[in-house]
């Protein structure tokens, strides 16, 4: 699959303003009895985003969780690499997914520590409750807030708390882009069309970014 079906949403400055920051965390329920994976509860940070930007980068975090939610194996870690960000997923055998978004250079052993306290914390807070949920809900989480802000300063966690949540060094990690993932005879601009996550707005950057790309210039400028 080309180039063409790669999006173009995240590339260029994104690096420049995200760096080693968190952008966004997803907590996703992912069933067979779904037509998709759901949002059980997610955060967004957009301190380090141009204003102007910040709306197209959210709509690209949850399209994309979303999207990588339903693509993932059960205990796979898997690293999407978009231009200048990464978007982190594990996802557990209860059918809970956890996806991140940060910078090109936010350490991969750090983010999945993130996705492992995100997960002990949520199961501690909703134990299998959260199992019966059907469509997009907003779940009470207000430590999302205080992980988000912490790990937000990768360089800081400590050498305990990596030991603590025992992120397993035997699971691959699976290093794709969006096109690596499209099932067969999936086209990205019909996925972006359909999509509930992202605006008219963000729709009509992408198609701009798109055809912007063929003359190599910037998807968000």
């Amino acid at each position: 699959m080309g180039d063409e079906n790669v999006p173009s949403l995240s590339v260029c400055e994104i690096r420049t303003h995200l760096g080693m920051k968190l952008a966004f965390i997803g907590i996703l329920r992912v069933s067979k009895d779904l037509e998709g994976p759901i949002f059980l509860a997610r955060r967004f940070n957009s301190t380090h985003i141009p204003f102007f930007k910040r709306n197209a980068v959210s709509d690209f975090a949850n399209f994309s969780a979303r999207y990588v939610a339903s693509r993932i194996g059960e205990s796979e870690k898997m690293v999407l690499q978009e231009g200048g960000a990464k978007l982190y997923s594990l996802k557990w055998d209860n059918g809970l997914c956890i996806v991140c978004l940060t910078g090109q250079e936010y350490p991969d052993r750090v983010a999945f520590t993130l996705a492992h306290v995100v997960y002990a914390e949520f199961i501690k807070l909703y134990s299998s409750t959260w199992q019966t949920q059907m469509t997009d809900i907003k779940l009470k989480f207000p430590d999302l807030k205080e992980i988000m802000n912490k790990y937000n300063k990768p360089e800081d966690i400590d050498a305990l708390t990596m030991t603590e949540y025992k992120v397993s060094q035997t699971l691959k990690i699976v290093r794709s882009t969006v096109a690596d993932i499209l099932r067969s005879g999936e086209n990205l601009e019909s996925l972006v069309d359909r999509s509930k996550d992202l605006s008219l707005q963000t729709k009509k950057i992408f198609k701009r970014s798109k055809a912007l790309k063929r003359n190599a210039c910037c998807a968000l400028m």
